[in-house]
């Protein structure tokens, strides 16, 4: 009886160890989920503003969705200025990785040959140094996204141009992908510019956040 009395006790002892974790355990998960809803009434207005859908023309109307991420490029919901990447001694910012809702316009449909809604990524780039004798074809990067392998629209995506030194270009790179999956990671290839004489791809891993998530994550 003295043994049986305390193997009890040690089990009593141990089921409210085990209580006191999982309570403590749901504590905690809870306090995170409060911290990350503790958003100011500034940070609601921006997410109120960046959700509303725009009208592009020629494009038709786009509802933002989400934003990425990649640290290796400088975007990392913190205020310093984007890091370069290199190609053939020029350097390229990615300025922003922005995943949207598109409901094309009737030009954007006869263009795609395409008339259902769509997600869109714009990959925004700032182009700030020199390079001579080719031409920086944004079409031909692609994205790695949900197991497939989508290239940027050529009718919608930039060219940029020879540029001489201390001059200053942008240009954007779109990407459609027919389908509503949803987009929480992509890797984005950049391939040597057009002419190259050693070329390259260079993957740049991005993770996806809502725009909630994306709000919260720059300002704090």
């Amino acid at each position: 009886m003295l043994r049986e009395a305390g193997t009890e006790k040690a089990n009593e002892e141990t089921t409210k160890q085990q209580t006191e974790t999982v309570a403590t355990t749901e504590e905690k998960k809870v306090d995170k989920e409060d911290t990350k809803k503790e958003l100011t009434e500034d940070d609601k207005v921006k997410i109120e503003e960046l959700s509303k859908p725009q009208t592009i023309d020629g494009l038709g109307k786009l509802t933002m969705k989400g934003f990425g991420y990649n640290n290796d490029l400088g975007i990392d919901g913190s205020q310093n200025d984007p890091k370069p990447y290199k190609l053939d001694g020029y350097e390229i910012y990615i300025e922003n990785f922005t995943v949207g809702h598109v409901e094309p316009a009737e030009e954007m449909q006869a263009l795609l040959n395409y008339t259902g809604d769509f997600q869109a990524v714009l990959v925004e780039n700032n182009e700030d140094g020199t390079h001579s004798n080719v031409v920086y074809e944004l079409s031909e990067m692609r994205l790695d996204i949900n197991g497939e392998t989508i290239y940027a629209e050529p009718a919608l995506s930039d060219t940029m141009p020879s540029i001489e030194e201390g001059k200053e270009q942008t240009g954007n790179a779109w990407f459609i992908i027919k389908n509503e999956k949803p987009i929480t990671a992509a890797v984005l290839v950049v391939p040597s510019e057009a002419g190259s004489s050693n070329p390259i791809e260079q993957p740049f891993k991005f993770d996806v956040l809502s725009v909630e998530d994306s709000v919260y994550k720059d300002i704090h």
